[in-house]
């Protein structure tokens, strides 16, 4: 189920702050899972074997997202530029300072590449 679309630039350290006052999250309480149509700035490269790291754009505003257990999609998306519709739930990554990440739930093509 996705919960809202949101707009890249709506993804900030205060939307992250706001979502997490609806913690504690599980079985009842579902993280949200938002989505958002954004071009894929670069091609995707497979982690570990079953994982797939995308590299979203909408805007100016360029996002990481990780895909888990996602890798048998890689073969659909070997162009840049194609734009895909990504259902995702938001997260801080505090490796190497702080940036926002997209844990990817599912994602599929909108529109092809030329």
């Amino acid at each position: 189920m996705l919960d809202a679309e949101v707009s890249f630039q709506d993804l900030t350290f205060d939307m992250m702050e706001s979502i997490k006052l609806l913690e504690p999250f599980g079985n009842e309480n579902p993280q949200p899972v938002l989505y958002a149509d954004a071009k894929q700035a670069w091609p995707s490269k497979v982690i570990s074997k079953t994982h797939l790291k995308l590299y979203l754009e909408q805007g100016d505003r360029m996002l990481e997202g990780f895909a888990y257990g996602k890798a048998a999609k890689s073969s659909s998306l070997r162009k840049k530029e194609m734009v895909l519709r990504v259902a995702f739930t938001p997260q801080i990554n505090n490796y190497q300072g702080q940036s926002i990440q997209l844990m990817v739930r599912d994602f599929k093509i909108v529109e092809a590449a030329n």
